[in-house]
């Protein structure tokens, strides 16, 4: 039989946020120090499934799901986490254009997967619009760090899209829903993304260099 082709996204390009993952390598060695091995890889695993079913639900809502179906399989706390997000689309009016669209970068090398490309409010702009359910850093320097790195993912997707589509977007917002009995949710605006891109390909040659792709 013939082979089939290899579809573009079947290579070893990383991602996004695999390039990113090299920020945080020092906050990783110091967390399984003062945690365990155990107690971190237990929190991790919980970490990533509420935040894939969070992200599920809010990708069924934009495609037009009602909120019971969009929120089915969820417990109590995680339904409660997704009516917040929910919430803030209405009030945003957000008109998404891509959901979930994975993008890759022949010219440099990477892979991507925006959660949302919309408007708001009726508007033309496009903006980023990021899920996240991890925690707040209590640490000023740990918080600046990984408001940092949100920069560095928006510029990264900024790169995808715009070697895509042919369309410049200036401008990501980064929604993050807290985990607590009484879900917080937090927004973060980044509307200077084009000087992050060339900080964020810097990284890119310096993962290339580590990882040697």
């Amino acid at each position: 039989m013939p082979k089939k082709s290899k579809s573009r996204y079947e290579n070893r390009d990383p991602s996004v946020t695999e390039i990113l993952d090299i920020l945080e390598k020092d906050w990783m060695y110091w967390w399984i120090k003062s945690k365990g091995f155990d107690e971190c890889e237990e929190v991790t695993k919980e970490s990533k499934t509420i935040g894939h079913k969070i992200h599920k639900g809010i990708e069924r809502f934009l495609k037009g799901k009602p909120f019971s179906e969009a929120s089915e399989g969820l417990n109590n706390q995680q339904i409660l986490m997704l009516s917040k997000l929910t919430e803030w689309c209405n009030e945003q009016k957000i008109k998404p254009i891509c959901i979930e669209e994975r993008m890759h970068s022949k010219k440099y090398k990477f892979n991507g997967t925006a959660d949302v490309i919309c408007t708001f409010n009726g508007g033309k702009t496009l903006a980023i619009v990021d899920w996240k359910t991890d925690s707040t850093p209590k640490d000023k320097a740990a918080l600046r760090a990984r408001l940092t790195k949100y920069r560095y993912q928006a510029a990264g997707y900024v790169l995808l899209y715009k070697e895509k589509y042919g369309v410049d977007i200036t401008k990501a917002i980064f929604v993050r829903i807290t985990k607590d009995k009484e879900p917080i949710l937090h927004t973060e605006t980044f509307t200077n993304i084009r000087s992050a891109r060339s900080k964020f390909l810097t990284l890119r040659r310096i993962y290339c260099d580590f990882r040697g792709r």
